[in-house]
């Protein structure tokens, strides 16, 4: 079965969660919002109850985290956001193989100020059987900030993207959170030329390969990204010694790229590029080898569709906040 959201319409005409069976071309309302945006459309676990996100709305009115129970037709608050741990979630959810929830939130979090919607934005947890948002990483500005969606490979670690941010003109970002670990790593920095502010996540394939839209001047575009193992600055598939002597030569070093060491991408080589590699010492990637900035250059694989000119959907005037 089929699982969405609408932004509109409904009994309180705020939008309604909706299901289409398999083989079937009905659409059935489960549900009716009765008040806050909701942009991520919903996720179901294996129980068949559905998860997502509202954009304002909760005790701070910063946003929350519902659940809707299978057979219910009560859409039910499961947490809200404070603006100190996260504000403005405009993306939905992902579940882990233990029905952990994860995602963004497109403010708060490092530099949230009370009562103003402002901050850089969050990724978050809630442990299954909790309702307490727990934060996995906070984005510090420039050069990540504004996070649009997080999804999960096999392995349990994170990917995303930034709308704003990285190191060739605030074009936007991809980052990767290590499973267990608290640290963004930069993959990826948007010039333009290969698309930039990407509004949705990325998707993963079963190969580890990352795939996720974007905007060009022209037009929006599809691009994939190989992840690159992360430490291996030389791009030798291995994580060893001849990385950290490229991290050691090039240690302080502005302006850097993942091939001079500078792997959580904020431009310099220091000491949160030598703990990453650290924990990642003796790895080897089951990819072949790859020139490690050819990992790390997104490719175009295709125009996307479009908007209309007119479209004056609340989604498009959204995403519309976060162009420059």
């Amino acid at each position: 079965n089929r699982y969405g959201t609408t932004a509109a319409g409904g009994a309180s005409n705020h939008g309604t969660i909706f299901e289409i069976t398999k083989e079937s071309t009905a659409v059935t309302t489960l549900a009716s919002f009765n008040g806050a945006d909701h942009f991520g459309g919903v996720t179901a676990d294996a129980a068949g109850n559905l998860y997502g996100t509202t954009s304002a709305g909760g005790t701070s009115n910063w946003g929350t985290v519902f659940e809707l129970a299978k057979g219910s037709t009560t859409i039910a608050t499961l947490a809200s956001f404070n603006g100190t741990d996260g504000a403005d979630p405009e993306t939905g959810v992902v579940l882990d193989s233990a029905d952990n929830l994860y995602g963004t939130t497109t403010y708060g979090g490092f530099g949230y100020t009370p009562g103003v919607l402002s901050g850089y934005g969050t990724v978050f947890e809630i442990v299954n059987g909790s309702t307490d948002i727990v934060t996995v990483a906070s984005f510090f500005g420039p050069p990540n900030m504004y996070p649009s969606g997080v999804t999960l490979d096999s392995a349990g670690n994170l990917y995303g993207t930034t709308r704003e941010g990285g190191v060739n003109g605030n074009f936007g970002t991809v980052f990767e959170i290590p499973k267990g670990s608290n640290t963004l790593i930069s993959l990826l920095s948007f010039d333009g030329t290969n698309g930039g502010e990407p509004q949705g996540g990325v998707r993963v394939d079963s190969s580890g390969n990352l795939y996720g839209t974007a905007f060009t001047v022209a037009y929006p575009i599809v691009f994939t990204l190989t992840p690159p193992l992360p430490g291996d600055a030389n791009g030798n598939g291995t994580v060893d010694f001849a990385d950290l002597l490229i991290l050691a030569r090039d240690y302080g070093m502005k302006n850097a790229t993942w091939s001079d060491g500078d792997f959580n991408g904020d431009g310099t080589v220091g000491f949160d590029d030598l703990v990453i590699l650290a924990r990642n010492y003796g790895k080897t990637t089951t990819a072949a080898a790859t020139n490690a900035a050819a990992a790390t250059r997104a490719t175009v694989l295709a125009p996307a569709i479009a908007p209309r000119p007119d479209d004056q959907s609340p989604r498009a005037a959204r995403a519309g906040r976060h162009r420059r």
